[in-house]
């Protein structure tokens, strides 16, 4: 591997996002692999994409030789073909000119690149299954965590004000919505804060057009909420979380897209020794499963206020759920683990 050529069709050009460092940034570091930014007018022994590199461009790619490994995370293909988000993404890709060429119905064009790609890298059981129409080689592998394993929590302990931790991409703090009246019983009944770490602002679409600010987001959905944000930091991250009581992953169902994404925030929380209270998507259902945790996943407003009063009035199922899952992950998703994961995609293409 450290003889070929590789390019890699990255998230950022700094190769500095999430997906980047957790994915195959993670695994070219440690296995000592240089590589540089895809360009799709070269040829290269070896090309990684992900769902931002110009795939317009890359299902044209002439070079026949070069072993293509799609890293296709979102659940793109769940979405169904008349979904107007997906009508309408297609065109803002173009006109955002992260695609050189048109192309109207953006899910063929993923269809496409699948079909031109010798494996496809995949984070979910379901993506797996659909994915396999299209492309032989499918293997799924989810994010490393190591990154979050700088303080686990230990103190399951709580004070008179529940605190309640959630992490992610500030365009996603919308999916906080479906919890809005769950929160809010639960307020007549308990003291909380919810502390957020997020983009403090953050583009409107397609990573370059407008802007957002957290806190005006954040008041619309609770006006009256104890809320405190925090800009996103990866060395903070840990420490953050294991002074707050536990986590929260709301999810709102009736998306497909959202419903179908992978398990790796609730992963991520364990990795930091944090209870979650979840919403019941595949993922998240059969990883609180294997783990052993119950009646955590929640369907409706009102089993969130079940699960979450129970994690506030109940010691001992906060600190089961925080080292079962701490436990979980530790035997089933080491660092080497993924690594070898991503060595079997690669293996299987080059042979």
């Amino acid at each position: 591997m450290k003889n070929l050529k590789i390019g890699y069709g990255s998230i950022s050009k700094s190769f500095s996002t999430p997906q980047d460092r957790r994915r195959f940034g993670f695994w070219a570091s440690i296995r000592g692999v240089q590589y540089e930014q895809a360009d799709p007018s070269k040829p290269y022994d070896l090309v990684v994409l992900t769902q931002m590199a110009d795939l317009s461009r890359w299902v044209r790619y002439p070079y026949k030789h070069s072993k293509i490994v799609f890293d296709f995370v979102d659940s793109y293909l769940a979405v169904p073909s008349s979904d107007w988000r997906g009508l309408f993404r297609g065109i803002a890709k173009y006109i955002s000119r992260q695609n050189r060429y048109l192309h109207l119905d953006h899910r063929d064009l993923l269809i496409a690149m699948c079909r031109r790609s010798d494996a496809v890298v995949c984070a979910t059981e379901e993506q797996k299954e659909e994915i396999l129409k299209y492309c032989p080689g499918v293997f799924i592998n989810l994010d490393d965590q190591s990154e979050f394993s700088g303080k686990k929590k230990s103190n399951y302990a709580c004070g008179p004000t529940f605190n309640l931790f959630w992490e992610g991409q500030g365009g996603n703090i919308g999916t906080f919505n479906c919890i809005r009246s769950a929160i809010e019983k639960i307020e007549t009944r308990h003291e909380i804060a919810i502390h957020m770490m997020t983009d403090l602002e953050y583009a409107l679409g397609l990573g370059n057009i407008g802007c957002r600010h957290a806190n005006k987001t954040v008041k619309k959905i609770f006006p009256k909420t104890n809320v405190y944000l925090y800009q996103w930091n990866p060395h903070m991250i840990s420490a953050l979380a294991a002074a707050c009581d536990m986590i929260v992953i709301p999810i709102p169902l009736d998306n497909a897209l959202f419903r179908s994404k992978s398990a790796n925030k609730l992963l991520m929380s364990w990795r930091m020794g944090l209870p979650a209270v979840v919403s019941a998507t595949p993922a998240y259902v059969r990883e609180m499963y294997n783990a052993g945790i119950t009646n955590m996943c929640c369907s409706t407003s009102d089993e969130w206020v079940t699960a979450i009063c129970k994690m506030i009035e109940d010691k001992n199922v906060r600190t089961m759920s925080g080292e079962k899952g701490y436990a979980y992950v530790e035997r089933e998703f080491s660092s080497e683990q993924i690594l070898k994961k991503w060595d079997e995609a690669f293996d299987s293409v080059l042979g």
